[in-house]
């Protein structure tokens, strides 16, 4: 429990500076950074809800899931970084659907080439 409890306690922190700063509307930059720190502290204490629990899912839900979370956070912030990093979660869990899912109407090669096209389109 003490690590969820560290974890948890960074994630508050960076929240609770976000909402102390927002009240001044001042120091844009340090409140963007802060939603993009929240948002990866978000997709560690995901990690480590699976790790301890041994949940089963596989890694693409785990990345979806992570983007899901953080939607509201990338529509706030308006910061570049925060939305590729959005963007790199869905791609990546697009990449790890696709190598998991069984598209019997498409052979090996032609797959790969629909995740390539996929994540660069």
């Amino acid at each position: 429990m003490g690590k969820f409890a560290l974890v948890e306690g960074a994630l508050f922190v960076t929240i609770a500076l976000y909402v102390a700063l927002s009240f001044r509307r001042r120091f844009q930059l340090i409140r963007q950074l802060l939603l993009l720190i929240a948002s990866v502290i978000t997709g560690s204490l995901l990690a480590l809800f699976g790790q301890v629990y041994q949940t089963g899912a596989d890694t693409w839900q785990l990345f979806f899931g992570w983007a899901v979370l953080i939607v509201p956070w990338v529509i706030i912030a308006r910061f570049p970084a925060l939305w590729l990093l959005w963007l790199e979660l869905i791609n990546t869990g697009l990449i790890l659907y696709f190598g998991v899912m069984d598209f019997a109407f498409i052979n090996y090669f032609y797959e790969g080439v629909l995740q390539v096209g996929v994540c660069c389109g």
